[in-house]
């Protein structure tokens, strides 16, 4: 599978700054946006595929003033949905099951994310907003919904990146797990590398590990603090840790790469293109 990293562009950031106004700020999370996964970014598209009866995906029209029974059913149906997505589930509040993307009132919407506040909490699960926009005849929502860390267990996912020679792997696997921007000299490079000559030549020669945790509010637990944490630290406060494993571009280390590719199990693979340097 490839793994492509995302880029908040110009319309998705008025989305998200859309969703921070109240009535609807206490479902957004500052670090917890990305690309929506279920909801298309065109608002004009009246419908998404069906929702699909297995996997982490559920689709819900409305969730206003369950009774307790139901709410016991939908709370149910949430773990379900969260053990399907090894500890996450999507939930698309406005959109039918054919995936007509109908939409609701605003203040059904509001009650909608009050029911799976409930459903979440009772499930031993986080939830976040990750994007609102305009249905048909109103609003729809995607939210995303974790599982709390409990007794050290926590989601894993490994991500293998690949590319070729000075194509920025390092840089980006020092970007995403210290927070900092690169000086453009290599600074976020120089805190992935291990050896000397790395350094000196600017390019990996060995397989390293560097991990990213994420808390059950979606928070990245890397950068919460001014001091550098230590993988223990990032792991016991995360719900989910990424694993991002940082492999060499060049062909001298081909046997490395392969061996890091297959010795590693990744669940991705994450291949960084030189967009800028090849427009020259």
């Amino acid at each position: 599978l490839i793994f492509y990293v995302p880029f908040l562009q110009a319309g998705s950031m008025a989305e998200v700054a859309d969703c921070q106004s109240s009535p609807f700020q206490s479902y957004v999370k500052d670090d917890f946006h990305s690309e929506s996964i279920v909801l298309d970014n065109q608002c004009e598209k009246d419908k998404i595929q069906c929702e699909p009866q297995e996997g982490n995906v559920e689709y819900k029209y409305m969730l206003v003033n369950p009774s307790e029974e139901r709410l016991h059913h939908l709370t149910t149906q949430l773990k379900w949905r969260v053990l399907e997505g090894s500890g996450e589930a999507i939930y698309a509040i406005g959109v039918e099951d054919d995936g007509t993307c109908k939409g609701i009132s605003e203040q059904d919407l509001v009650s909608s994310l009050e029911t799976l506040k409930e459903m979440s909490e009772r499930a031993g699960c986080d939830m976040a907003m990750v994007r609102k926009q305009q249905g048909k005849e109103g609003w729809c929502a995607e939210v995303m919904v974790r599982q709390k860390p409990m007794d050290g267990h926590f989601i894993d996912m490994r991500i293998a990146v690949v590319g070729n020679v000075d194509s920025g792997k390092s840089t980006i696997v020092g970007v995403l797990t210290s927070g900092k921007l690169d000086n453009g000299r290599g600074l976020a490079r120089s805190s992935v590398f291990r050896h000397r000559h790395e350094l000196e030549s600017g390019r990996t020669s060995s397989i390293t590990q560097h991990i990213m945790g994420i808390n059950a509010s979606g928070d990245i637990v890397n950068y919460s603090s001014i001091h550098a944490k230590t993988s223990s630290e990032i792991v016991k406060e995360s719900a989910k840790v990424v694993t991002f494993i940082d492999l060499a571009g060049h062909e001298r280390y081909i046997k490395t790469t392969v061996y890091g590719m297959t010795g590693c199990v990744p669940d991705y693979t994450m291949v960084p293109h030189r967009v800028f340097l090849d427009s020259v």
